[in-house]
């Protein structure tokens, strides 16, 4: 997602006389060059996600070195395309116009490199800060892309910064697309008689949910509208579900009590079972 400006001029090449004659005209006439992108991975929460928020964002940028004034040295003009930066591969049908790999498209050789800089042209990184909204509804590896606030470049425009969500993982909920998965401890007797429970949800808080009687171990439930936003990107949207898994609750220790009481209603079970059907 672009937050302003269009993209990048792509590279396009002729396949005829006017075009030809219009690529040789420009050929020495100055070409966008630009610094380096630069990309920041921001956590971002369930609970953001579903109300969206504003986060400082911080990351690391150079600049252009003020010793060499972003040159990186002395240098001479490159040779092999005379200071273009590029360079023409003339065919029978057709010209290709290449970089340079010589002087990597800046048009000179670094013949002695800055003591400050050593040779880059830029700076130790600085920390910067921008502002990013978390817009409702965000989804994992989303990125979204701030023209010019990457890195310089001498004589070119600068570099773009690339905020990329990266969604944590949360205490109870379990993301899928639009919808949560919570898993729920329940022990046997909620399911054999059933029972009203408190469960989380997103939004803070619990909400009570009614266990009928005879549920199944691992049976789903689902609160309607209790999920996540659809990402719309300001536009009108609209929320997901959430979804009960009842997990039953098996007891590692007993007292010696519960034991007994476990140990009757085995009894029990084991004469139930036994009895012919339709007795």
């Amino acid at each position: 997602y672009d937050m302003g400006g269009a993209k990048k001029p792509p590279f396009s090449h002729p396949f005829n006389d006017f075009f030809n004659d219009m690529f040789n005209r420009s050929f020495h006439s100055s070409k966008p060059t630009f610094g380096n992108d630069l990309l920041v991975s921001v956590p971002v929460t369930l609970e953001e996600v579903l109300k969206g928020c504003v986060k400082e964002v911080r990351y690391d940028k150079r600049n252009l070195c003020g010793t060499c004034n972003g040159k990186g040295g002395e240098s001479v003009v490159c040779k092999e395309c005379d200071g273009a930066g590029r360079k023409i591969h003339r065919g029978p049908h057709m010209n290709v116009q290449v970089s340079c790999q010589a002087c990597r498209e800046t048009g000179q050789i670094l013949t002695k490199k800055c003591d400050v800089c050593g040779g880059s042209g830029l700076t130790e990184p600085e920390e910067k800060i921008v502002m990013f909204e978390v817009i409702e509804g965000l989804e994992e590896g989303m990125r979204f892309k701030y023209r010019g606030l990457g890195e310089p470049i001498l004589n070119g425009e600068p570099g773009d910064l690339h905020i990329q969500v990266e969604v944590l993982k949360h205490e109870h909920f379990e993301r899928r697309g639009i919808d949560l998965v919570c898993k729920v401890p329940i022990f046997y007797h909620q399911l054999v008689l059933g029972d009203q429970i408190d469960v989380p949800i997103i939004d803070g808080g619990t909400a009570k949910v009614q266990i009928p009687a005879g549920t199944q171990v691992n049976q789903k439930m689902k609160l309607k509208g209790k999920g996540l936003p659809k990402f719309a990107n300001g536009g009108p949207t609209y929320r997901g579900d959430q979804y009960l898994e009842l997990r039953l609750q098996v007891p590692k220790e007993l007292s010696d009590p519960h034991k007994e009481l476990i140990l009757k209603l085995a009894e029990f079970e084991k004469q139930e079972q036994n009895e012919p059907i339709g007795q």
